[in-house]
């Protein structure tokens, strides 16, 4: 496991280093590779994996197409409802304008970019993990992680919401917020790379696609599975959680109110599938996991 760990940290290290987006290309050799020359089984690799790599595979198209919804883009229902929340104020603005430097790239800048970045690798990283650890845990993530992406995506069709950061550029709602992870990529001494098949079809983003925020429910998708395989252990993971939380909003990139969102869908998705599959509510039992709890099962990588 510390291979893996340390295969994976270098990767992530390397692309933020040569500022290079780790996209699907990217992410799938990656995990390629480390089936083949570290876990050495590339076999179990092609027949666990292959559903997974081509959901995330079309998870990343999706944003193209759910960019063309012909349905309006809502702002208001997220901006209202983190003011009732926040008691009249707006907690993106707080901040932004308490911690943040129009302009400038500060330490807490590059601290939460660096984990804003990580959405994109978190489910293959983490993914992978579990795989290793335990492959009932791994399926039963794998299963609440496409249908997040497939519930995800009709939601940006049917309800495109605008970011704080575009809220504020277009209508100056909320007053003064800025993209926060922008300034990061653009200062960095090397030109930044993006994604290879983006360039190739000539594909672009979906600039309304914050509510639910997956960003936020990505880690806690990830939290729910390890523990399930882990127990009580899985518990500092929820730092991680809460980190990416502040992160999200301190950049601009979403509102509280896509936040409470994405974690409602992950619950409820994880919720679903566990009761399809027939796991028990202590630990989400897996067999595994349960030995694992009893420290009868040793690591494997």
């Amino acid at each position: 496991m510390l291979a893996l760990a340390g295969y994976f940290a270098g990767i992530v290290a390397l692309s933020d280093l040569f500022n290079v987006r780790l996209g699907v290309e990217l992410l799938t050799l990656v995990t390629a590779v480390a089936a083949i020359t570290i876990s050495r089984v590339p076999a179990s690799f092609l027949s666990d994996w292959w559903i997974f790599l081509l959901g995330l595979l079309l998870w990343n198209l999706s944003g193209p197409i759910a960019a063309k919804s012909p349905f309006p883009v809502h702002l208001n229902f997220m901006l209202d409802l983190d003011h009732r929340l926040f008691f009249g104020h707006d907690a993106v603005g707080f901040l932004q304008h308490h911690l943040a430097s129009r302009g400038h790239v500060r330490t807490l800048d590059v601290v939460t970019s660096l984990a804003y970045n990580l959405h994109l690798p978190e489910p293959y990283i983490a993914g992978y993990f579990l795989w290793r650890i335990d492959r009932v845990v791994y399926f039963r993530f794998v299963a609440s992680a496409l249908l997040l992406l497939v519930l995800g995506f009709i939601t940006f069709i049917l309800f495109p919401a605008m970011p704080p950061w575009l809220s504020s550029l277009r209508y100056d709602r909320p007053h003064d917020v800025f993209n926060g992870f922008n300034p990061f990529v653009h200062s960095h001494p090397l030109p930044f790379h993006g994604t290879p098949i983006f360039y190739v079809f000539k594909l672009s983003g979906d600039a309304v696609a914050a509510f639910p925020s997956e960003h936020a429910a990505f880690p806690l998708l990830e939290y729910l599975a390890l523990r399930a395989a882990f127990g009580r252990r899985a518990r500092p993971l929820l730092l991680w959680v809460g980190f990416v939380l502040f992160a999200i909003v301190y950049l601009g990139e979403h509102w509280v109110t896509d936040a409470i969102a994405g974690y409602v869908y992950a619950l409820v998705i994880w919720a679903f599938v566990a009761w399809m599959t027939g796991a028990s509510s202590r630990g989400l039992g897996t067999e595994a996991g349960e030995r694992r709890e009893s420290g009868r099962v040793a690591q494997r990588a």
